[in-house]
């Protein structure tokens, strides 16, 4: 598997983690806000007009109640008094105590009418705000025999209060007993199936506000428990997303350390150094190519020493007027039995005094970056102090900031020196 699938992989597990507590909470939510909405949308407001209407229904009932009990004391006095007739003047005896009674009730009547139409705009808004909410198909039956009810029932109270408001303008009591039999032989049915149904209704929002209520409370239980799911969920996704960095971290970062290392090997010289390959994505790939790399180095680099040691001319390499590497014909070529006796030593050891300062100008004008001829003559020194005249061929070269000189000479003896220009 390649280094790809197993980001996205690492990625997608903490995605789907957070995925899945942004849905169940989102979820939990609408289901609190829905039953919320419930409770304050429709529970309440159909309560609150419920509650309206049988007010309203029992302001009128003890009204109309109150009314024909004063009357009917009225209806049983013998004495029928005319409108027409005057009252009698204060302190005579006779009709003048029944006749205050008269105009006692007819204010009581007044002022429980102007009581009755408060009680119906009461009841009108009541039936108003419940009439659009919405119902169960029970109360909607029921609704609807409330409603044949009520309106039987209001037709019935009107007629009462209309002959009892035209007894009081009238002065005829006959028409008090008319209103009795207009409420027993109407009124009593349909205020009690009002009231029934009226009850029926409260009762049934009742219900269903305890059980919205219930379920709000259950809604709420519910988030909580979600909640400390989400809390559990969150720390379930850092602990996903630091094991999955930590275990990415690892797969990336251990075999790069690992080339690092070996980098640092070869920079140093060490061409036999290998990388392991421990996959097959990317990573794995990059190390088997620097392997591959390298072993094509350690091949040149035999190929460069077999041509190097092989070699009949004199090779050396110095670096601040120091050898750094030296061929055996160079070794030889001085008197030493092997290159590892003059590596490492000044380059002056191997050249005549006469020449040395020679060579010091063309290290000074190499330091400056100057250009110098690649070959010239000058009288070498070999380890027993005999002096030799040979001819050098330099290159030049610069590696990690530092400066090279690459010496191919030749023993000219027999020859005449020829100093060419700086």
């Amino acid at each position: 598997m390649t280094l790809r699938p197993k980001l996205l992989g690492g990625f997608l597990i903490v995605a789907v983690i957070t995925l899945v507590v942004s849905a169940i909470g989102y979820w939990q939510t609408q289901k609190l806000a829905t039953t919320l909405s419930q409770a304050g949308g429709v529970q309440l407001p159909r309560m609150r007009a419920l509650d309206t209407l049988f007010e309203a229904m029992t302001v009128l009932d003890a009204s109309k109640r109150e009314l024909l009990r004063e009357a009917a004391g009225f209806e049983n006095d013998s004495r029928i008094i005319e409108q027409s007739v005057p009252v009698p003047p204060a302190g005579s005896t006779g009709e003048s105590k029944s006749v205050l009674g008269w105009e006692n009730w007819s204010g009581v009547l007044q002022e429980e009418l102007l009581r009755q139409q408060q009680a119906w705009a009461r009841a009108e808004t009541g039936w108003k705000a419940y009439e659009p909410l919405l119902r169960t198909p029970e109360e909607e039956a029921m609704w609807k025999d409330f409603g044949g009810a009520w309106n039987a029932w209001r037709t019935g109270y009107e007629k009462v209060m209309a002959r009892l408001s035209r007894a009081r303008a009238t002065g005829d009591r006959t028409l008090l007993k008319a209103a009795r039999q207009e409420n027993y032989n109407h009124l009593f049915e349909p205020a009690r199936i009002s009231h029934l149904r009226l009850t029926d209704l409260l009762q049934s929002s009742e219900k269903s506000a305890a059980a919205t209520i219930q379920q709000s409370v259950a809604s709420l239980h519910e988030v909580q428990l979600v909640g400390y799911f989400m809390l559990a969920a969150a720390a379930t996704s850092v602990a996903a997303a630091l094991g999955c960095g930590i275990f990415i971290s690892r797969l990336i970062s251990r075999p790069i350390r690992q080339m690092t290392g070996a980098c640092a090997q070869i920079a140093g010289g060490d061409l036999a150094t290998r990388v392991p390959v421990v996959s097959r994505d990317e990573i794995g790939q990059l190390a088997d190519a620097m392997n591959r790399m390298v072993a094509s180095l350690r091949l040149g680099e035999m190929r460069y020493r077999a041509v190097f040691e092989s070699s009949t001319a004199a090779i050396g390499v110095s670096k601040k007027s120091h050898l750094v590497l030296a061929n055996p014909a160079l070794s030889a070529m001085y008197g030493y039995d092997n290159a590892e006796a003059v590596i490492g030593r000044p380059v002056f050891d191997f050249i005549a005094p006469e020449d040395r300062n020679f060579m010091l100008e063309r290290i000074r004008l190499h330091d400056r970056d100057q250009s110098l001829a690649p070959r010239y003559e000058l009288t070498g020194l070999r380890k027993d102090g005999t002096k030799f005249a040979m001819e050098v061929q330099s290159a030049f070269f610069t590696f990690q900031g530092e400066k090279y000189t690459v010496d191919i000479q030749r023993d000219i003896t027999g020859r005449n020196r020829s100093a060419e220009p700086l």
